[in-house]
């Protein structure tokens, strides 16, 4: 996959759906309203039983 995938809204949803996006190869870039300098910092980090 080569989409370029805009997640709007970032947050619980949009940051898990966003990393399955990447994972299936897209290259996604984010919009955070809120603790933009945590997540420029530290990422995300998903830990799902079911998806890894």
């Amino acid at each position: 996959m080569s989409d370029k995938i805009l997640v709007v809204g970032a947050g619980a949803i949009g940051g898990f759906y966003g990393g399955l996006l990447a994972r299936a190869g897209a290259e996604v870039s984010v919009v955070c309203r809120s603790d933009y300098d945590l997540v420029k910092q530290q990422g995300y980090l998903i830990d799902s039983c079911d998806l890894g």
